[in-house]
């Protein structure tokens, strides 16, 4: 059987992402932080020349910091400091833009109903031998020639063609590893991280500024076929109907392109590039996971 989950996109579905607000920008944070560097600067200034006319002086006026008696006050508890005191200065460091600083604007599309479901055989399926597989499958040119698909998709609706970028194909190959060996089949893996978490997690952020607003969030699309679309058992001797890896490559990419939320990240304009990880299960399933930026 093949199974696909809904996708995995970087903005909440039927909703193009909004304008950031002008205080979460972070060019405003970035201005925020600069001008009360300078604010410091400026009274690390006025206090430094208080000081100096205290020590020739030897006394404190009001008419030296008018309107601060906070001032006044320190500068006659404080004994006279020599000419030569070094001033130490002060450095604000500014925050760097985090994933937490980025509105919530990733939201997971809920999952779709698996792709032609099947009842429960009257009886026990046994994993053929990958052996006796006349069409020996290698997940990474299975990959390749998936991404070659997505690709004459996406030419075939007037966009430009997606880069093959390595570290995505990292995090989907493991994604893809980890069902499974796992046996499980979600867009949040096991310990509960999804595709932002996991590339978060390996260093790796997506952020795209476009003017007034920008995403962040990698995109995800996954898929489950199997080394054979059927098993017949004659008299307790099994026999398998085994796909060719075009023809695994081409139902797959067939199901996502005929699923609604599927369809919608290979055709995402503002995507351009992505991995793809194919995995193969101890029980002939074949796990695919495509994760966009």
């Amino acid at each position: 059987a093949t199974a696909y989950g809904g996708g995995y996109a970087t903005a909440p579905k039927d909703r193009k992402p909004g304008r950031v607000p002008f205080w979460k920008h972070p060019y405003f944070r970035v201005a925020l932080v600069l001008v009360v560097l300078l604010v410091l600067i400026v009274v690390f200034i006025l206090l430094g020349g208080c000081l100096q006319t205290g020590e020739k002086s030897g006394t404190v006026t009001a008419s030296h910091t008018p309107g601060s008696s906070l001032a006044a006050t320190v500068a006659t508890a404080t004994p006279v400091l020599p000419a030569t005191t070094p001033v130490i200065p002060v450095t604000t460091v500014s925050p760097p833009l985090t994933p937490t600083s980025s509105p919530p604007i990733t939201q997971p599309v809920p999952e779709e109903a698996a792709a032609a479901a099947t009842a429960t055989p009257p009886f026990l399926i046994v994993p053929g031998k990958l052996s006796d597989d006349p069409y020996p499958i290698s997940t990474s040119s299975l990959a390749g020639r998936i991404h070659e698909l997505i690709n004459d998709n996406r030419a075939a609706n007037g966009l430009a063609p997606l880069a093959v970028d390595p570290a995505l194909d990292g995090l989907a190959l493991n994604h893809s590893t980890d069902m499974a060996a796992n046996n499980y089949f979600s867009h949040t893996d096991l310990s509960g991280e999804d595709p932002t978490a996991r590339g978060n997690a390996s260093g790796y952020t997506c952020i795209k500024y476009y003017g007034s607003y920008y995403t962040y969030g990698i995109a995800e699309n996954i898929f489950q076929n199997n080394l054979y679309t059927s098993v017949t058992d004659t008299n307790g001797v099994y026999s398998y109907a085994w796909s060719t890896q075009e023809e695994i490559a081409q139902s797959t990419v067939t199901g996502w392109m005929n699923s609604a939320g599927h369809r919608k990240n290979i055709l995402t304009s503002t995507y351009d590039r992505e991995g793809i990880g194919v995995a193969i299960a101890s029980d002939d399933k074949v796990y695919i996971t495509e994760d966009f930026c």
